[in-house]
């Protein structure tokens, strides 16, 4: 599903990424390592101290609208990159299928 080689963009040059945190799927900047601050490096540091098989790059920071924080997502089937107008439709749909009123 992540796609790391995806050039996906908004209009000002700012990386889309959807990340999945439990079951839902979350809109927010892909943040790239040239742009990770210190912050960031250190708990990718930590991170990967505390689990032995992940490597660097597997790591995606994603930042999320209107927060401070970050997430690090390290499984790819939990990142999107490369979205695009249909599977954003799609994934409205099926969210609110499954919505209860």
């Amino acid at each position: 599903m992540g796609d790391s080689t995806s050039n996906s963009s908004g209009g000002d040059g700012v990386k889309v990424a959807w990340a999945r945190l439990g079951k839902v799927w979350w809109p927010g900047k892909y943040v790239k390592r040239d742009d990770w601050t210190d912050e960031i490096k250190l708990d990718i540091e930590d991170l990967m101290k505390r689990k032995k098989s992940v490597r660097l790059e597997q790591v995606h920071i994603v930042e999320f609208c209107n927060e401070d924080g970050f997430e690090v997502i390290t499984n790819p089937n939990q990142i999107i990159l490369d979205f695009d107008e249909e599977k954003k439709i799609d994934m409205i749909k099926r969210a609110m299928s499954r919505q209860t009123l």
